[in-house]
C-alpha cells in the first residue's frame, strides 16, 4: 500500500518500517508494485489525464507533495502483477505491513505474500485487519496469508483471537512502525519551519462526519485558536469541507503533516496515525471512531497502551464541546512503561526475522 498512496499515515509507516530494518543491518527497500498489468496502468494514467481539468488544482498540488516524499524512500523498480514473482530473485526476505494490508476488503496475493517462493523468509509486521470478528469468506482470505507468512505480528491485540483460530503459528502483538521511532528520529524529516504562526487547532478528518466539524469550530472559538484543516482528503470532494477552517491547506507533504501536529495546540482527528504522532510529540488530542465499524479497535488499542483512553470517543457523534473542554490542553502526559516494553518486544520480533533471513 505504498506505491502512489497519497495517505500521510501510509507513507510515514512505510518510511518508518524500512528505516528501522535498515538500522538493524539489513539492506531494505520498499517493493514498488502495481496491482494489475502494465496496460491497465497506462489506461488508468490516460483516464486521469482526461479528468485532470475536473480535479481541483489544489488536490493536484497535494498529491505532488506526497508523491515527492513517497519517491524519497528507497524503493525497487516498478513490478506488475505479471512480473512480481521476479522479486524472488532479488530479495532474501519479505515483510508485509503495516497498516491495513490484511483488511479482508482489499487483501490480495501481494499483501498476503503468496507470490514469494517457499524457501524465502516471510513475515508480517504490525499487519492490521481492521476487524475483530471474521466471517467465513474473510477467514478464507486471511488463512492463505497466515499460511504464507512464517513470522506473524499484528497491530491490534483485539484482532488476534480471530486470527489465532486459523493458525497454529504464534501471533505476536507489536507496535505500529511509526512508534518504533522517537520524536527526535521524526524531527530529522519533520519540516523545521512552523507553518502556522498563531496558536491553532489541527483537524485531520478522513471521514465526513458533520458533528466533528461543528464541535471543532466551537472548540477553536472557545479556546481562541485558529482552525487548520486539510480539506478533500483522498482527492475526493466533500461538501462538509466547504468553508471549513481558518486555514485550508493543500501543499502539504508528510514532512509538513508532522510539523502541523508537533506545533498544534490541540489535535482533533478520526485518524489512527494522527493519533500516533500526537502521542509521539506529546500534543493534547481527541480521537473518535465510528460505532458501526470495528475499525475503532485501532484507536482503542493505541490509547490503552498510553493510558489516554479518556481522549478516545467510540463514535464521532459522541464528541461534544463540553467533553473537549474537560480535556487538558497542556502538554500531553502519557504512560510510557507499557509502551517501552512493547517497543522492546517489537524490535526483538524484527531482529528474529532478520536473523532468520
Amino acid at each position: 500500500m505504498y506505491f502512489q498512496n497519497r495517505n500521510y499515515g501510509a507513507n510515514l509507516q512505510a518510511y518508518a518500517l524500512r528505516e528501522v530494518i535498515q538500522c538493524m543491518g539489513a539492506d531494505a527497500e520498499l517493493i514498488t508494485y502495481y496491482y494489475h498489468t502494465k496496460l491497465h496502468r497506462f489506461l488508468s494514467v490516460m483516464k486521469q489525464r482526461m479528468l485532470k481539468n475536473s480535479i481541483a488544482k489544489e488536490i493536484v498540488v497535494r498529491n505532488a507533495a506526497v508523491d515527492r516524499f513517497n519517491q524519497s524512500i528507497p524503493h525497487s523498480k516498478l513490478y506488475y502483477s505479471s512480473t512480481i514473482d521476479r522479486a524472488n530473485g532479488v530479495y532474501d526476505g519479505f515483510v508485509t505491513g503495516s497498516d491495513q494490508v490484511w483488511n479482508p476488503s482489499w487483501i490480495n496475493r501481494y499483501m498476503a505474500l503468496e507470490f514469494v517462493s517457499p524457501e524465502k523468509c516471510t513475515a508480517s509486521y504490525a499487519a492490521s485487519t481492521g476487524k475483530i470478528t471474521l466471517d467465513k469468506l474473510q477467514q478464507q482470505k486471511l488463512k492463505s496469508a497466515l499460511e504464507c507468512t512464517r513470522y506473524i505480528s499484528i497491530r491490534e491485540k483485539d484482532s488476534i483471537p480471530a486470527l489465532q483460530e486459523l493458525t497454529e503459528k504464534t501471533i505476536t502483538y507489536v507496535l505500529d512502525p511509526t512508534l518504533l521511532l522517537s520524536a527526535g528520529d521524526w524531527d530529522r524529516i519533520c519540516t523545521e519551519k512552523r507553518l502556522i504562526q498563531e496558536a491553532f487547532l489541527f483537524c485531520y478528518f478522513l471521514g465526513d462526519n458533520e458533528n466533528l466539524r461543528k464541535v471543532a469550530r466551537e472548540y477553536a472559538d472557545a479556546r481562541g485558536l485558529k482552525l487548520v484543516t486539510l480539506p478533500y482528503l483522498n482527492a475526493a470532494y466533500r461538501k462538509v469541507d466547504d468553508g471549513f477552517g481558518d486555514y485550508s491547506l493543500y501543499d502539504i507533504s508528510p514532512n509538513d503533516f508532522l510539523s502541523l501536529i508537533k506545533h498544534a495546540s490541540f489535535v482533533l482527528t478520526d485518524s489512527f496515525h494522527a493519533t500516533v504522532f500526537s502521542h509521539i510529540y506529546e500534543r493534547p488530542f481527541a480521537v473518535s471512531g465510528k460505532k458501526t465499524s470495528e475499525m475503532g479497535c485501532r484507536m482503542k488499542s493505541l490509547t490503552e497502551l498510553f493510558g489516554t483512553t479518556d481522549r478516545y470517543f467510540v463514535d464521532h457523534n459522541d464528541v461534544s464541546l463540553e467533553d473537549l473542554l474537560k480535556l487538558t490542553c497542556d502538554r500531553l502526559i502519557i504512560e510510557r512503561s507499557a509502551y517501552e516494553a512493547m517497543k522492546q518486544s517489537s524490535l526483538e520480533f524484527l531482529k528474529r526475522v532478520i536473523e532468520n533471513v
